[in-house]
């Protein structure tokens, strides 16, 4: 009905199942909006390949993006060790909110995060172009309401920061424009495309 209406499906945040599921039924390109790849950092969040597979022949495309926790394997163990305690020490101790943040300063203090840089995002983007092609790709950010940043990418203003880094792998000219607009028009456009020609059908 989505498809129908004109509607872009997004597919972060879902499990590799429901991605499946949608690709099995979708008649028009899907995106996912800010996801990473999960073969690069092996989080139940990012995308695997097979899915990317699919995704190629749907005509859709993944935008990646700044995430730490979505980038690096070892960040996202990192927080999941960090929030187990955070949650656990919550139950046993409700309301203490002192506590709690003497318990979480002293086990940051005792376990650094790991360093994560821009170039490991870069990895992703690599990692992608090599599976399924440039057409398939974009960029983003997930800054929205995340805890930590990766050092250089802290917002939007930084995304050149991220392009030098590809162009240094050399990504070129033509390439970073897909990525930073032209492949989300063309989705934008084939979905409405795909809608105009269903729209006197019902569900």
């Amino acid at each position: 009905e989505m498809n129908r209406l004109g509607i872009i499906v997004d597919l972060s945040h879902a499990s590799a199942k429901a991605m499946s599921d949608v690709l099995d039924v979708a008649t028009a390109p899907v995106v996912f909006s800010h996801s990473n790849v999960r073969a690069v950092c092996d989080v139940n969040r990012n995308v695997p390949d097979d899915v990317l597979l699919r995704l190629k022949k749907n005509r859709g495309i993944i935008m990646i993006d700044g995430a730490p926790e979505h980038t690096s394997t070892a960040f996202a163990r990192w927080m999941e060790a960090g929030d187990k305690l955070y949650f656990s020490t919550k139950k046993a101790h409700p309301g203490d909110t002192q506590l709690l943040k003497t318990v979480m300063g002293r086990w940051e203090s005792d376990n650094p995060k790991p360093h994560v840089s821009i170039g490991e995002v870069a990895d992703h983007f690599d990692h992608v172009r090599r599976l399924i092609g440039i057409e398939h790709i974009g960029i983003s950010g997930d800054f929205d309401g995340i805890e930590f940043t990766i050092p250089g990418l802290d917002d939007v203003s930084t995304f050149p920061k991220l392009l030098v880094e590809l162009a240094r792998r050399g990504w070129t000219e033509k390439e970073l424009r897909k990525v930073t607009s032209e492949n989300f028009i063309r989705v934008f456009g084939e979905v409405e495309y795909s809608a105009s020609k269903n729209q006197h059908k019902t569900m």
